[in-house]
């Protein structure tokens, strides 16, 4: 395995006590392991770190391509696209700020289908109101209506 690692055993030990995420925390350890000849191989370094050998030699493809900083940027993978479109997500906050208030997640996923002509799941609806826009409907029935 041919790296160098430009950063001192000591740097690397010291940022090790920075990190604030665990995989972060595990991309500065391999580095650290590296420098300080624990491991030679990738295999060792993988088993030792308990991720697969791929991911290790991604780890370092990264780091020998955009140094430290680049190893320990925060990537996000972007997942997988929404099928209620941005500008109906828009519309849905104009009506949330204008205090429409819905009574269920339904009724919100039956506004899109027929003022905006988007038809989006009861799911896909729950999750954009709930997580996304952190809002919540008016009411739910209580234990006792039902």
């Amino acid at each position: 395995m041919k790296i160098e690692i430009a950063e001192t055993a000591d740097e690397l030990k010291t940022l090790l006590g920075k990190q604030k995420t665990s995989q972060k925390f595990l991309r500065v350890q391999a580095l650290y392991l590296l420098k300080t000849g624990q491991v030679k191989t990738v295999t060792d370094l993988s088993n030792l770190l308990g991720k697969h050998r791929v991911t290790v030699q991604n780890w370092l493809k990264l780091y020998k391509k955009e140094g430290l900083q680049g190893l320990l940027q925060d990537r996000h993978s972007g997942g997988r696209k929404s099928s209620i479109p941005d500008w109906a997500i828009e519309e849905l906050k104009k009506k949330v700020k204008e205090k429409k208030e819905f009574k269920t997640y339904g009724e919100i996923q039956q506004w899109f289908k027929e003022e905006l002509g988007v038809d989006a799941s009861y799911m896909a609806v729950y999750e954009l109101v709930r997580y996304k826009l952190k809002a919540k409907v008016k009411s739910r029935k209580s234990r006792t209506d039902r």
